[in-house]
């Protein structure tokens, strides 16, 4: 079974981001599972549910049919593991551009399940309630799927179904939020704290096995008794799952626990989070009341100069993060430490601010997107992600970014590795400056990437060969220059941008 953690890593932060959005969450979901509800009351009959994967192209390629291919069958496999009975009316690759009546032709008894790139998906969904998704223009809510994972057999695509669904199907059956929404969200916890931070571990007790198209096992989500909360267990914890209604009892001198999130009455973080659509600035107060296992939050964002603010519950035990609304999210900005990391990981030395740090770095690149993420090893800190998507339309590529930066940590006030760091020459930075304005060319900007290369600051492929050249400079590494060359990125994420493009092939060193 393949165990792709970088594409798990992704879809978890894109599913549960818990930045506060200034978009409002709809409750309008609530009626079409009433709907739906009322028709198995009424006939007693399967559930009608049609797969879709939408494509920004005019036809889907057989990598895209083979995507919807697999989502189809592990949502059948699934519900029957639910005991859902189900009907499936169509699965269909659809181009974006007419996906609209598709939807419109669909039976108000019908639930779709869509399946997109990421790219697609930004711009058609929207957000919904707690598995429900509206997609804009159709006044239709889905089951939404971002298929990131460049492998068709996702993983994290997959769990991600297997957890909307069980959304689902608990109100299917006529569960109250207390269990369709909290439960899922504290058995989505427990697997948290049993992975610690191993995304591609599988946790017997938590998940259950469906097949592939190709006969591969893949994991999913099991939710105990897997059907009504009739058939869950006596004990179920919902006392657990219920955060919002729990009662913190401050203790007078809180301490950081092992395997715990380590922070405290005082501390905070800051971080800028930017897409190609958005930039904000994001604060995470810890405040007051704590029991060593919770500690309220104070979350504040600025969006186009407006704030707004909201009050926030972290359980320290199992990453979870509390919203006033009752929406439970994991929480992936701090890591319990100590960090318990796979292979994947690997140490290097970092500037955060003034200080020299230890970071665990992970990153994965291939010709569709680069992933990378950089952990402080002493506080668990997440310091920064950063993501590019790669995407060739007609034959004309696009790249999309989407960074998640430590602007300010108070745990962070000190160096904890002496290094005699290797700087990049002040020449190689005039260059950039020089060549961002179109006062040099290409080639000339090239000599100074051939000197990161001699000098191993930027890494070549193995099978990387013949003289430093570029067939088209995306226009993006233009504007890294430029911001490179007047101190608005530093060393570290120029470099990043130019091993991007060796490692894509885009440079040849």
């Amino acid at each position: 079974m393949r165990k792709g953690i970088f594409g798990i890593l992704l879809s978890l932060f894109l599913v549960f981001s818990i930045a506060p959005s200034f978009a409002q969450t709809t409750n309008s979901t609530s009626q079409d599972f009433t709907t739906l509800q009322q028709q198995k009351n009424q006939n007693n009959g399967p559930l009608s549910y049609a797969v879709f994967y939408i494509t920004e192209n005019d036809k889907c390629s057989d990598a895209e049919y083979k995507s919807l291919k697999f989502y189809q069958v592990i949502a059948q496999e699934y519900l029957a593991l639910y005991h859902v009975q189900s009907d499936l009316q169509g699965s269909l690759c659809i181009p974006e551009k007419s996906y609209q009546q598709y939807f419109s032709g669909l039976s108000t008894y019908t639930l779709p399940i869509v399946i997109s790139d990421n790219t697609v998906g930004q711009k058609l969904v929207k957000q919904g309630f707690y598995g429900m998704y509206e997609m804009s223009g159709t006044g239709t809510q889905a089951i939404y799927v971002c298929s990131c994972d460049t492998q068709v057999e996702s993983w994290a695509g997959a769990w991600v179904l297997s957890h909307e669904l069980s959304h689902f199907a608990l109100r299917y059956f006529g569960e109250p939020d207390t269990i369709a929404v909290n439960w899922v969200h504290y058995i989505q916890a427990l697997v948290n704290q049993c992975q610690n931070g191993d995304f591609s571990k599988v946790c017997p007790q938590y998940s259950a096995s469906v097949s592939a198209p190709s006969g591969n096992l893949i994991p999913v989500m099991v939710v105990y008794g897997q059907g009504p909360s009739s058939d869950l267990p006596k004990n179920a914890p919902q006392s657990e799952a219920l955060m919002t209604t729990s009662k913190i009892i401050p203790v007078s001198n809180p301490t950081c626990q092992n395997n715990q999130i380590c922070v405290l009455p005082g501390d905070h973080i800051k971080y800028q989070i930017t897409t190609d659509t958005k930039n904000q600035t994001v604060q995470f107060d810890f405040v007051n009341p704590t029991d060593n296992k919770n500690i309220a939050v104070k979350t504040t964002v600025i969006q186009n100069g407006t704030t707004a603010s909201e009050s926030d519950i972290l359980d320290l035990t199992k990453s979870l993060f509390t919203r006033p609304s009752g929406q439970v999210s994991n929480f992936m900005y701090v890591l319990p430490t100590p960090l318990k990391l796979n292979s994947a990981y690997h140490k290097e030395i970092m500037q955060f601010n003034t200080y020299q740090r230890n970071v665990m770095s992970g990153q994965n690149n291939n010709q569709s997107n680069s992933i990378l993420v950089e952990i402080d090893q002493e506080t668990g800190i997440l310091v920064q992600l950063a993501i590019f998507n790669a995407v060739n339309t007609n034959g004309k590529v696009s790249i999309s970014q989407t960074s998640y930066k430590l602007l300010d940590a108070n745990k962070i006030h000190s160096s904890d590795v002496v290094i005699n760091s290797t700087s990049v020459p002040f020449w190689i930075k005039q260059n950039a400056k020089l060549w961002s304005d179109g006062s040099i060319s290409d080639n000339q900007f090239l000599q100074g990437v051939q000197y990161l290369i001699n000098q191993g600051i930027v890494k070549t492929p193995p099978n990387n060969s013949g003289t430093n050249s570029v067939s088209k400079m995306p226009s993006w590494v233009k504007n890294n220059a430029k911001y490179w060359s007047d101190g608005s990125i530093t060393d570290d994420e120029f470099v990043q941008s130019i091993q991007y493009l060796i490692t894509n092939g885009i440079i040849h060193g």
